[in-house]
């Protein structure tokens, strides 16, 4: 399971106004002691902010910027297990033409 797929499988994403709140919720590490044990439960993972952006990027959502940067989240530490990220959405910048004038015709 990459990235993408274990955020996608764990978070809820709401929009509110021009916001997006995107909460993950991840079950603590399985302790494997036996390589045979080992499963997709058992592996260490770290998400980060950048890694919650570049997602949000790849559903579509454009011109993001996270407001809560410093969070991440690790399966292997208690406290870490819960992490809501809150990114603005603004809108592009519109392109102005220069009107021409009776001379330029």
């Amino acid at each position: 399971m990459n990235t993408d797929e274990y955020i996608e499988k764990y978070s809820t994403i709401e929009k509110v106004k021009n916001q997006l709140i995107v909460n993950m919720k991840v079950p603590p590490r399985k302790v494997a002691n036996v390589i045979s044990e080992m499963d997709a439960y058992s592996v260490k993972r770290k998400v980060t902010a950048g890694d919650v952006e570049k997602f949000l990027i790849d559903l579509g959502h454009k011109n993001l910027t996270c407001l809560t940067k410093s969070y991440g989240i690790d399966n292997c530490h208690p406290r870490g297990l819960e992490r809501t990220w809150i990114f603005q959405v603004s809108k592009p910048a519109r392109k102005r033409t220069k009107t021409k004038t009776t001379n330029e015709k």
